[in-house]
């Protein structure tokens, strides 16, 4: 999600707020009691709102980087095990070069018989 669309989000959040806090106080001020509790409703409902909003919002984040994350793993895994098979076979013709070099010094040495 764009990080404008929060700040947008915020703000309204913010103005919706600061109008119904106007509206709570105005209706306790007429010391109507019920409808000071609807807006009190009101305010929390548009608090739950802006909470589950900024969760969706961080839980959407959190996939599209776990999302990329696997992407670059598998990226430089693909390298990594190249790197792994590379490194195995230049060990197996080390070792290889080895047996020869020994076989053949064994091979070429006079032995006392």
């Amino acid at each position: 999600m764009d990080p404008t669309d929060n700040w947008h989000h915020n703000e309204r959040f913010l103005g919706e707020l600061k109008d119904r806090s106007a509206m709570l106080v105005e209706q306790l001020q007429k010391n109507d009691y019920e409808e000071a509790s609807a807006v009190i409703r009101s305010i929390m409902d548009s608090r739950d709102e802006h909470l589950f909003n900024s969760v969706g919002q961080l839980t959407r984040a959190l996939h599209s980087a776990i999302v990329n994350f696997n992407v670059d793993s598998e990226t430089n895994s693909a390298a990594t095990n190249a790197e792994v098979a590379d490194s195995e076979i230049r060990d197996a013709s080390d070792r290889l070069h080895y047996v020869i070099t020994v076989s053949y010094t064994h091979l070429t040495l006079p032995t006392n018989r």
